[in-house]
C-alpha cells in the first residue's frame, strides 16, 4: 500500500491516475494539489470569520431582539451562538488540514538540495 504524499491516503494496489486532492502521481505533479489546497484554504477562512462576526453580533441580535419585546430572544440569541461556534470550529478544523496539504504540496514542489562534490 503506498500514500498519496500530499494528502495522506492509502492508495491499496496502483495509484490512481489523479489523487482526489490532486496530486497525480505517475508524473509527481503537484501544482493542481496546490491549487486546490489554496482554495479550500480560503474557504475555511470565510467560514471561520462568518463564525466570528455571527458570535460578534450576538449582544447585538439580542439588544434588538429584546427592545422589539420578542419573546424568543433568549432562543434566537442561543441558535445564533451556537451556529456561530459550529462555523467557527468547522472553518479552523478546515482550515488546519488545508494548510497542511498546502505545505506538503508546496514542498514537493521545491527542487531537492544540492550535493557538493
Amino acid at each position: 500500500m503506498t500514500r498519496c504524499p500530499v494528502c495522506n491516503l492509502r492508495w491499496a494496489g496502483a495509484p490512481p491516475e489523479r489523487c482526489g486532492c490532486g496530486y497525480e502521481p505517475a508524473s509527481r505533479d503537484p501544482r493542481l494539489a496546490v491549487v486546490l489546497a489554496t482554495e479550500e484554504l480560503s474557504a475555511a477562512n470565510r467560514r471561520w470569520r462568518r463564525g466570528l462576526l455571527a458570535l460578534l453580533m450576538v449582544p447585538v441580535t439580542f439588544a434588538f431582539l429584546v427592545v422589539s419585546v420578542e419573546a424568543a430572544a433568549g432562543v434566537v440569541t442561543a441558535i445564533q451562538m451556537v451556529l456561530g461556534l459550529i462555523a467557527a470550529g468547522f472553518g479552523i478544523a478546515q482550515g488546519h488540514v488545508a494548510r497542511n496539504r498546502l505545505r506538503a504540496a508546496q514542498q514537493l514542489m521545491q527542487l531537492p538540495p544540492a550535493r557538493v562534490l
